[in-house]
């Protein structure tokens, strides 16, 4: 069953790529990323499995089918979104500009983007001499900040991406600052973004074959920056590669507590939580988060500082059993086949929402809905400052517009 569930999830990937490449050559292949990097997350470690491989610790090999079949749910809804929207809409239209930002906005979030680049850069000189350590001590020193910023920085870089959805000066002085900054820290959050520069700039490109000759070797060599993880990254290439994601540890811990030991499903209660941490920025929650509660129910401490993360899978099978899943990935297909036709039109609003997709819904495959919309309410809060300040930001008239020689009428001066 597991080979079964394994091949169907390779299939189901194929064919949204394939559909993607044929039905939209030009756009950028928003879903076709995602479910790419969400096999990664979530079916990687059973193929280890099968190789007879050490898998990621703590996965319920008893439970394994029941989590794959999630996973198959999740790309099954992710390729049915794609098939609906663009068979009910077709291709892209023209769309009406409903927000635009002006160049003082623009300037604004370019100087956001570019002050933190520099906070990061001086945390940089101050923690160069623990580059040897582990990540742990290394982020202890400014865990005050480090997470805060990152995700300031993630923000600022989608927002003002969006507008000029090309690459110039300001994002790659930005970015090649805040890789050294990941680097340094053992954080491998730059990778998002360099995808989601690659999908922008390349769109129909991106999935060419010859690519992927560039492709396969990169994401054998980001592996070595999971050394210092845990004991399943110190092993063969083969075996760290595949457990790169804990979705399946998570997917099949969180079955395991609903159907055999009778954990009540909650029914929306954590999107409601998520939603409510987001835009009170933290200070008003129903719960904890989900990878907190994971930690207490899995270690049976709720105060153990170890961390597994999450999956968005996970929290909607919590949430509402199986349906759940298909319900969460074809929301979200249909949002991401939706932003990704209208940006082809030029549609600002569009162009944000394929960032969110490219980096924060990647980055939250491995976490809650908190995850991706913290982010996301981030996002706006940029653009809103940034339009508010922006009036003092304007270019004063030139003087000598204010003052010009009086000239009479046009028919005085045509009197004889």
């Amino acid at each position: 069953m597991i080979l079964f569930l394994c091949i169907l999830s390779i299939l189901l990937v194929t064919l949204i790529v394939i559909h993607q490449k044929l039905l939209c050559p030009e756009e950028v292949k928003v879903t076709s990323l995602v479910a790419i990097i969400y096999f990664f997350m979530s079916v990687g470690p059973s193929i280890a499995y099968l190789l007879g491989d050490r898998i990621y610790f703590g996965i319920r090999v008893d439970k394994m089918d029941e989590a794959l079949l999630v996973s198959v749910l999740g790309l099954t809804a992710l390729f049915m979104a794609n098939v609906t929207y663009l068979g009910f809409r077709g291709r892209a239209r023209p769309v009406s500009y409903r927000f635009v930002p002006s160049d003082s906005v623009i300037r604004i979030t370019a100087a956001v983007l570019l002050g933190t680049s520099l906070i990061m850069s001086a945390l940089m000189l101050m923690n160069l001499h623990k580059f040897n350590l582990d990540k742990v001590t290394k982020v202890q020193s400014v865990a005050f900040i480090h997470y805060k910023l990152i995700l300031l920085w993630m923000a600022a870089f989608a927002v003002y991406f969006a507008n000029k959805w090309e690459l110039d000066r300001v994002l790659l002085t930005s970015f090649g600052l805040f890789t050294a900054y990941c680097l340094l820290f053992s954080e491998r959050d730059f990778v998002f973004i360099l995808l989601a520069m690659l999908f922008v700039h390349l769109k129909g490109r991106i999935l060419n074959p010859r690519l992927f000759l560039f492709g396969v070797p990169g994401a054998m060599a980001l592996t070595r920056l999971t050394a210092g993880r845990g004991e399943i990254f110190e092993g063969s290439t083969v075996s760290a590669f595949f457990n790169q994601g804990s979705n399946l540890f998570v997917n099949s811990f969180v079955i395991e507590l609903v159907e055999d030991k009778g954990y009540p499903l909650q029914w929306g209660q954590t999107y409601l939580s998520s939603l409510l941490d987001s835009i009170s920025f933290g200070r008003l929650r129903l719960d904890a988060p989900l990878a907190e509660w994971l930690v207490g129910e899995y270690t049976g401490n709720p105060d153990a500082a170890a961390g597994y993360g999450f999956s968005l899978e996970a929290e909607a099978f919590l949430n509402f059993g199986y349906p759940g899943v298909l319900m969460l990935y074809f929301l979200l297909g249909l949002l991401m086949v939706h932003a990704s036709q209208k940006a082809m039109s030029g549609d600002y609003l569009a162009r944000l929402h394929v960032m969110w997709a490219l980096i924060f819904m990647i980055y939250g495959l491995r976490g809650e809905s908190l995850n991706i919309l913290k982010p996301y309410i981030y996002c706006w809060v940029i653009i809103l400052l940034a339009r508010i300040l922006a009036p003092m930001f304007k270019k004063p008239q030139p003087v000598v517009e204010m003052f010009r020689p009086y000239q009479p009428p046009l028919s005085r001066r045509l009197q004889p």
